[in-house]
């Protein structure tokens, strides 16, 4: 297990971030350079999609399906994961894929979302509500064929006064030589506050899977998107 202090990305580089995320894992700097570029994608990303629920609130459009909200009217704070990737030796885009070599450079994103929309009735928004707060954010890994724990990291840090909307965070990691049975891993991503006297914590149910599924004898394909659950991947000995 690694432990590690990490700030979100709006407080550093995603270089820095990612070498204070994985401190027993020497990445060379071009690789973190490729990682950061990829996180700096995928947080542009979110933060588009954030600016278009902003402007149905500010008009007044109500929410469409699918936006953030709870049966109580509103969602402080979410968290999702993306990945994972591998391939980061060579040029972008940097390989999608459920299946990964053993003792090559992998990497699994966590995206934490606070909610920058005022909650209903003049409430303070996510961004407000999880300012200044400490919090603590967990990878933890389940190798399913051994029934045995890890690799998992720690990362804790402490929101600036008004907390970032998106923030990316890097799960590095190499997996170990499985032997000649490929392992089956399954990846949960949880966070919470940590001494903040507010009950606030989530953790990852939903999952974007990079790589799609090709048809295969009349089973239909199914592209890269949304699934529910951990993220899942195997790990083979190349």
């Amino acid at each position: 297990m690694a432990t590690a202090t990490a700030a979100a990305t709006s407080t550093g580089t995603a270089e820095e971030l990612i070498v204070k995320a994985t401190p027993s894992i020497d990445i060379p700097a071009d690789v973190q350079g490729k990682i950061g570029r990829l996180m700096q994608s995928i947080k542009a990303n979110i933060t588009q999609k954030t600016d278009a629920y902003l402007e149905r609130v500010a008009a007044n459009a109500g929410l469409e399906s699918g936006e953030p909200a709870l049966p109580g009217g509103y969602q402080y704070q979410n968290i999702v994961a993306v990945g994972p990737f591998q391939g980061f030796g060579g040029l972008g885009p940097y390989r999608p894929s459920k299946i990964i070599a053993a003792g090559e450079l992998a990497v699994i994103f966590a995206i934490h979302w606070n909610n920058p929309a005022p909650s209903p009735g003049g409430g303070l928004p996510g961004t407000i509500i999880m300012g200044g707060r400490n919090w603590r954010l967990r990878f933890e890994t389940m190798n399913l064929s051994t029934v045995s724990n890890g690799p998992d990291q720690t990362l804790t840090g402490t929101f600036p006064g008004v907390a970032p909307v998106v923030s990316v965070f890097p799960f590095a990691f190499v997996p170990t030589d499985p032997g000649v049975n490929p392992n089956l891993f399954e990846s949960n991503i949880t966070f919470d506050l940590t001494l903040s006297g507010q009950p606030i914590a989530a953790f990852a149910t939903q999952w974007f899977d990079p790589e799609g599924d090709p048809p295969f004898l009349g089973l239909p394909g199914k592209p890269a998107g949304w699934q529910n659950g951990p993220v899942r991947y195997m790990a083979y000995r190349r």
